[in-house]
């Protein structure tokens, strides 16, 4: 599930989106929540870095887009910030925040569909959540994109994170209910991987990025293969 936000205070402006938005997710299959804002204040007070994919229409009546995005960058530096404009020397700016792309009103049906191909399926992959493990009668709290993939031995669960590995008592079954929706997946009964950490497939074998090889069980290549086809197509 993509969860989306949209600040727009002009009516029309905001129609022609939510509708051209919803038409292009439905014939993509992509499942999203969004949320809509019509003003800067507002968002602000409830933003807590819950979003994978931000529309801001720089031109508000009680903020300039650009100073918004700015207060979400210094909370959140990996959600997708995407401008909604009629003047595209207002969206060069963009850069100023590291937006990912601007749109430009009125809304173009074949330039939307074009860009938002790109800003969907960037938005999937970067797609994120803090899950809170229990070890040690402690918790430490890992971001899902730090896990590079999640092995299991008897009872405990291995979590090889960028940084460290985490070792927690706990089960397959309950990492994946975590993860769920999240861009992993199972190469077999023991690890559950990370698609974004995925370089290539050579058989039964799956290159990671950091230079590791797991084993693909012969019953779970399809499946996997089929879901990293659909994740690299940012439709999952």
């Amino acid at each position: 599930m993509l969860h989306v936000a949209l600040i727009e205070d002009n009516q029309d402006d905001l129609d022609a989106f939510t509708k051209a938005f919803s038409s292009f997710c439905e014939g993509e299959n992509v499942k999203y929540e969004l949320a809509i804002f019509r003003n800067g204040s507002d968002f602000l007070s409830g933003f807590t870095s819950q979003f994978d994919l931000i529309f801001f229409d720089i031109e508000l009546g009680d903020h300039n887009g650009i100073d918004l995005a700015k207060e979400v960058r210094a909370k959140d530096d990996k959600v997708a910030i995407v401008f909604l404009t009629n003047m595209a020397q207002f969206a060069i700016r963009g850069y100023e925040v590291d937006a990912l792309d601007y749109i430009l009103k009125p809304f173009s049906i074949k330039i939307y569909e074009t860009k938002m191909k790109r800003i969907i399926s960037t938005a999937i992959k970067n797609r994120k959540a803090n899950i809170k493990i229990i070890f040690n009668n402690g918790k430490v709290i890992i971001n899902s994109q730090d896990i590079i993939y999640i092995d299991v031995y008897k009872h405990y669960l291995a979590y090889h994170t960028t940084k460290e590995v985490v070792e927690v008592r706990s089960s397959m079954s309950e990492a994946e209910k975590t993860l769920k929706d999240l861009p992993f997946v199972r190469a077999n009964n023991c690890y559950l991987v990370n698609m974004n950490y995925i370089k290539g497939v050579n058989k039964f074998d799956l290159l990671l990025t950091n230079g590791e090889t797991l084993q693909i069980s012969r019953n779970r290549r399809k499946e996997l293969l089929d879901q990293l086809a659909r994740f690299l197509g940012g439709s999952l």
